[in-house]
């Protein structure tokens, strides 16, 4: 997620327009498939054993407690709505960052409208605003093997904190304060300052590897909403075939073919377009039309 969105921040440069279709082009859709997602989880709720996403019909039925996923998009809707105020502030970047790791002693920011991810995962939309050509042209530049060294360090910092120190993994979520899983503010501090240095080092990794132009990612990167809006479905049904399978290996092949097959259907060019069509169609259903001689 810290690499997706830097890429979102870095494409969000038109911070006007950026405004003007935050509803349009995000929170719409967040209504209509967080509804979606939430009458899954009532009716499953009758159905099939309780699990992870159907504990509690009744605390998932919430308009603005993002299901599963869908977090990013309420919360990429609050980046863009209030990014041209963000700016304003003297060293945007750097107090978020602060607001960012503090954010976590408190319990008021949790799920609820995303809050606690919005303010925990801002640092890097913002480092993507602020990040120009020229800065990725330079990490570009850079010896590929400080790459393979950043990857092998975060596997190791994995490693050490899953099976060392028994971190839970739920931690990189940034959804709740740290008091949920430990009972000291400091551990709780710098775990959030290493999931900082470790995101924005993958952020490095990525653009230092990945040196020419690749018209899948490309193709990709151009239809990321069709992808993020619908894998949460597919995604789910992927996790419940992969259960079935017992071998440990298997699972994760299975997984990981699964995952690389529902990328490249949600961003062929059929389904992207499909879904721009219908999100078109309940906005003009909904809003008038815009009048572009107006200001």
């Amino acid at each position: 997620m810290p690499v997706f969105i830097f890429i979102t921040g870095f494409l969000s440069k038109n911070i006007e327009k950026g405004r003007q279709r935050a509803v349009e082009t995000y929170f719409v859709p967040f209504i209509l498939f967080n509804l979606i997602w939430n009458l899954i989880t009532l009716i499953s709720h009758f159905f099939v054993p309780p699990t992870t996403f159907n504990s509690s019909a009744s605390a998932y039925f919430s308009f603005f407690t993002p299901g599963w996923a869908l977090w990013f998009m309420l919360s990429l809707f609050l980046w863009k709505m209030f990014l041209p105020d963000i700016i304003r502030i003297k060293n945007a970047f750097a107090v978020s960052l602060v607001v960012g790791i503090l954010s976590g002693l408190f319990v008021e920011f949790g799920a609820f409208l995303s809050l606690s991810r919005t303010i925990t995962f801002l640092p890097y939309f913002l480092a993507g605003y602020y990040c120009g050509q020229e800065h990725i042209d330079r990490m570009k530049r850079v010896n590929r093997i400080w790459s393979v060294v950043l990857l092998a360090a975060g596997i190791a910092v994995a490693y050490i904190f899953g099976n060392v120190l028994h971190i839970p993994s739920e931690m990189l979520w940034g959804d709740r304060s740290y008091n949920h899983y430990m009972e000291q503010i400091l551990p709780g501090l710098t775990i959030a300052v290493i999931r900082y240095v470790i995101g924005f080092a993958f952020v490095f990794v990525l653009f230092n590897g990945i040196r020419g132009e690749n018209s899948l990612l490309a193709r990709i990167g151009r239809n990321t909403l069709s992808v993020y809006f619908l894998h949460t479905y597919l995604a789910g049904l992927l996790l419940a075939a992969a259960g079935l399978i017992e071998n440990t290996y298997a699972q994760l092949a299975a997984l990981l073919a699964g995952a690389v097959v529902i990328t490249l259907v949600l961003s062929s060019t059929p389904v992207a377009g499909w879904f721009g069509r219908l999100i078109g169609r309940i906005n003009e259903a909904i809003f008038e039309q815009r009048d572009n001689n107006k200001i």
